[in-house]
């Protein structure tokens, strides 16, 4: 039975999770963006209260960040936890936690110009495939407790794999950056600045570009995305993206 999941990034957006199955909750691209101990309290018993099961969601991190999602992960025990950084995957071998490995991780092609192009049956399989293809690195996953992939819901199709999949809607991500373009707009500042300097504008604003060939590109946060509304068959979770 296919479940349906929502991301939510902040206790104010909790609302929203009313009408989901699982309530997804954290950050997956900036480590100055994961909420407080508290604010994982406040979303675990939101979730509890409302019978819907809880994922902690978590970037890439420095040391800091590491230490940040020990202290989170200390706290919680049998729910699972999307990880987006080697690091953190080693920090969790000691916990009561079910391991999903975070979209940043799971490595392929994501283009929406593919959508645009006419490819014969051997570059789509190519452009389908991703590091979830190779048997040593699904052995090295199941040897560190991961059970689910997270995977973005690229336009050529999704790749195989023995594991089950979360795909996230609509927003499918491209790239990301540990250079803020966000970091002093406020004061009208043109510089581009390391996430050192964070002062979280982004809270406030987001952005969206484009051309003739990529289309719309929304930048949000410190990464970038494109949509793409058409789903797929055969996934067993569908984790939505609610920005507006």
């Amino acid at each position: 039975m296919k479940s349906k999941a929502i991301l939510i990034s902040s206790v104010e957006g909790l609302h929203l999770a009313k009408g989901y199955d699982i309530l997804y909750f954290g950050h997956e691209f900036c480590e100055h963006l994961i909420p407080s101990l508290g604010d994982f309290k406040i979303a675990h018993n939101y979730a509890k209260n409302n019978n819907l099961g809880f994922t902690i969601v978590t970037p890439y991190v420095t040391d800091k960040g590491i230490k940040q999602i020990s202290k989170i992960v200390s706290n919680f025990k049998n729910c699972e936890i999307v990880i987006n950084d080697w690091g953190v995957l080693d920090l969790l071998q000691n916990h009561d936690l079910k391991i999903n490995l975070g979209r940043l991780l799971t490595k392929r092609k994501k283009d929406p110009r593919i959508s645009n192009q006419e490819f014969n049956r051997d570059i789509l399989d190519n452009l389908t495939n991703s590091n979830l293809q190779i048997q040593e690195f699904q052995n090295f996953l199941k040897q560190h407790k991961v059970s689910r992939i997270e995977i973005d819901n690229a336009v050529q199709g999704q790749p195989t794999t023995s594991f089950p999949q979360s795909l996230y809607y609509p927003y499918v991500y491209l790239t990301t950056t540990r250079k803020c373009p966000f970091i002093g707009i406020n004061t009208l500042s043109n510089k581009v600045t390391f996430l050192s300097g964070c002062t979280k504008e982004c809270k406030k604003y987001s952005a969206k570009i484009s051309n003739d060939k990529l289309g719309k590109i929304i930048l949000k946060d410190n990464a970038q995305f494109f949509i793409n509304n058409k789903l797929p068959k055969g996934i067993d979770r569908l984790v939505y993206i609610p920005w507006t």
